[in-house]
């Protein structure tokens, strides 16, 4: 992906590009980081209360973050860190992706527990106990941050695929819209049952998604300032987000998927669900 991007960043520079284009680029990126919110809205709903329902989510996007983790984002890394050096990618490649299951599991022991004292959460959620909710709430805040750093790249690429090709921007914005959705209620759905703040669970879903706009604004001072991707950087990145993003789907969602759902065949389809559907986003996105 990323020697595509900088094919891109060649074709601008040889092309004419007006300002109109330049601020289309940035409002079709934001439009598809908002999917992400648009996903956490799912936290609005009723159903969202019920415990079965929670442990398939949890499943389901379990089924999300382990696929695009490993068929899309760890992929990336080894083919940067292979053009920077073709011979010790792979080692490099797997000793970045431990190290940031290893920071994750670090912070996971220092994520704050929700107040205890919200009337919202005592209310609305008494069918779980104050140890569920905590766990809830640490799931839910790790998600966001991985999320968050996850849309960094796509926000960049968009913007550069539209600063080329508005058509070929527009089908890569739908393709990532798509891939944004489930990743909201991956986050929005544990932390509205872990504080029975709807506003919380959805402003996070948002601004997780917001940082694909500022992967444009990088991707804009990159073509601007005529810099050049350092892939030792990208490939290290991209190596450690599928590190966490894998570690949060089998030390957190899976787990408490289970505890949850009712059925367990249930389960295992809503898992593998979510990795149709990131399927069907990366080849879309191709």
């Amino acid at each position: 992906m990323l020697v595509i991007t900088n094919i891109m960043i060649f074709n601008i520079k040889k092309r004419g590009i007006s300002m109109n284009q330049v601020l289309l680029a940035f409002l079709v990126t934001t439009a598809a980081g908002l999917f992400t919110g648009f996903g956490g809205l799912i936290a609005l709903s009723k159903k969202s209360h019920n415990r079965n329902f929670l442990g398939l989510c949890l499943a389901f996007s379990a089924g999300v973050m382990i696929y695009v983790s490993m068929a899309e984002i760890y992929m990336e890394a080894m083919e940067d860190l292979y053009y920077y050096n073709d011979e010790t990618y792979r080692l490099l490649s797997a000793v970045f992706f431990f190290l940031g299951i290893g920071i994750t599991a670090a912070i996971d022991k220092f994520i704050p527990s929700p107040n205890r004292s919200s009337k919202a959460a005592k209310t609305n959620f008494k069918n779980y106990s104050e140890k569920e909710k905590s766990e809830l709430n640490r799931i839910g805040i790790m998600t966001a941050i991985s999320i968050a750093i996850h849309n960094l790249p796509e926000g960049l690429v968009t913007f550069l695929a539209f600063m080329i090709d508005p058509a070929l921007g527009i089908v890569i914005a739908v393709a990532i819209a798509i891939h944004n959705f489930p990743e909201g209620i991956a986050l929005a759905v544990p932390i509205n049952v872990a504080t029975g703040n709807r506003k919380k669970a959805v402003f996070l879903a948002f601004a997780s998604g917001l940082t694909e706009p500022l992967g444009a604004l990088i991707a804009w001072l990159i073509f601007f300032n005529n810099t050049e991707i350092d892939y030792r950087v990208t490939g290290i990145s991209f190596a450690m987000i599928a590190g966490i993003m894998i570690y949060i789907s089998l030390k957190q969602l899976l787990p408490t998927a289970h505890k949850f759902a009712e059925k367990q065949t249930s389960l295992l389809w809503a898992l593998f669900l979510g990795m149709a559907i990131m399927s069907l986003s990366i080849v879309l996105l191709g």
